[in-house]
């Protein structure tokens, strides 16, 4: 009774329900006359997804549709179906570039030669208006085969997202590993992102070794490798953790690195029953001990700088002590994330935010639960983190991780200016100028 409705929603919501009950037969072709165009795309989806025939004759009288979106349709699912090449020849004439597109790909994917092809391509390949390159890349998408590979590599190049999309959808299909570097540089794009992921997963081995000498090559920039970890971890849970794990302590970019424990945390929250590494986790664990302590220490030095000569207390001082502290920040919490990786039956992230709220009730209770949950040797160095001392690095729970030397204030922004990050050393460059120093 749903698809009789005068609500267009509903009438998809009906096409949807009786298409996840194995009941699309029970839609009548008829729904192609359905005045939204909306509903006959739905239709003409389902119907073509379900291997219904039936429709066919119905679906022919749309090619002369008003809207070109259901003329497209129409001729991709005939095409897909029962080609006629013929309706496809005719509507190379169309003037909407999507029915072109769709007309040219019908006609592409049934070239029987390779001389056949050729001036299909060259065709295809002249549409270089933004509006045709779309059309072209959502009408490959609805039907990848090898011969789209030329136009698929003249794709790549293109620089709208949605194209890039269809882009990825069709790499997906066609799994040819001379794409796996594109569908790297798509990582880099936010909104084609989530579609690259599920090309490379559909690569198996092949995509995961891939991405794995990817996070290895350091000469790639940050702002793409950060990336690889989480498309890393829609593999298979026990590859991905393993790959994971291996570059979990030689990794050198912290950001990187962040992201390799965010994607462990990933895996592990999905699949509890993979095992993962509690000794090298751990090791890990003591080495963020460590860097909490290293930036404390410095931070303190920076601020009793600034207190014994208030001349050190210009904009790069402040933002420099800024800087640290939200370094600190963030290595505590990759901190808390690696113990609810070593102690997967505990909630670590409740516990953080318990250890981070305004009520003191809340902090104690979790400060206790914490206490309870840790054992060493991480246990007294985290609770003398967690209690915040101004320099725990100088405190027998934290000295087995980092031993505090003599550090004057000097010394210490020399050692920012040959620090790897590029912002702490900037800010170290920009403070040396305003004290006017040498290094």
């Amino acid at each position: 009774a749903s698809l009789n409705s005068r609500d267009d929603s509903e009438v998809i919501a009906a096409h949807d329900l009786l298409n996840a009950e194995g009941r699309t037969h029970l839609v009548p072709a008829l729904i192609l006359s359905h005045p939204t165009p909306a509903v006959v795309l739905r239709a003409l989806e389902l119907f073509e997804a379900a291997g219904r025939a039936d429709y066919l004759p119905v679906a022919d009288r749309l090619v002369d549709h008003a809207d070109a979106e259901i003329r497209a349709a129409a001729l991709r699912v005939r095409a897909s179906t029962e080609p006629d090449e013929g309706q496809l020849r005719r509507a190379l004439g169309d003037p909407s570039p999507l029915v072109r597109a769709t007309a040219l790909a019908g006609l592409l994917a049934e070239a029987s030669s390779e001389d056949e092809a050729r001036p299909l391509l060259e065709v295809i390949l002249s549409e270089r208006t933004p509006e045709a390159r779309r059309a072209l890349a959502r009408a490959i998408q609805q039907k990848p085969v090898p011969a789209f590979t030329p136009v698929l590599h003249a794709l790549t190049t293109d620089p709208q997202d949605e194209v890039q999309v269809a882009v990825a959808r069709s790499i997906r299909v066609l799994r040819d590993e001379a794409f796996l570097p594109t569908l790297l540089e798509q990582l880099r794009r936010e909104s084609v992102r989530s579609e690259a992921r599920r090309a490379f997963r559909e690569f198996g081995s092949s995509g995961l070794e891939f991405l794995e000498r990817a996070l290895e090559d350091a000469t790639l920039p940050q702002e793409l490798r950060r990336h690889i970890p989480r498309a890393i971890a829609g593999f298979p849970a026990g590859d991905a953790v393993a790959v994971l794990q291996r570059h979990l302590m030689s990794e050198s970019d912290g950001m990187v690195r962040y992201r390799i424990h965010r994607a462990l945390g990933r895996v592990a929250t999905r699949h509890p029953e993979v095992g993962l590494d509690d000794a090298l986790l751990t090791t890990a664990a003591g080495r963020t001990v460590e860097a909490i302590c290293r930036l404390v220490h410095w931070r303190s030095v920076l601020e009793e700088g600034g207190k014994a000569e208030p001349s050190r207390a210009t904009p790069g001082h402040q933002m420099l002590v800024a800087l640290l502290r939200d370094k600190a920040e963030h290595a505590e919490e990759r901190l808390f994330r690696l113990l609810d990786l070593i102690h997967r039956g505990e909630n670590f992230r409740r516990i953080y935010r318990g250890l981070r709220n305004p009520d003191r009730r809340v902090q104690a209770s979790s400060r206790e639960l914490l206490e309870n949950v840790l054992r060493a040797p991480l246990k007294a160095a985290v609770l003398e983190i967690v209690d915040g001392a101004s320099a725990p690095g100088g405190r027998e729970p934290t000295r087995e991780f980092y031993e505090p030397g003599a550090l004057d204030y000097e010394e210490l922004i020399t050692r920012f200016v040959e620090q790897p990050g590029e912002t702490l050393r900037s800010l170290a460059v920009f403070h040396v100028g305003e004290l006017g120093l040498w290094v």
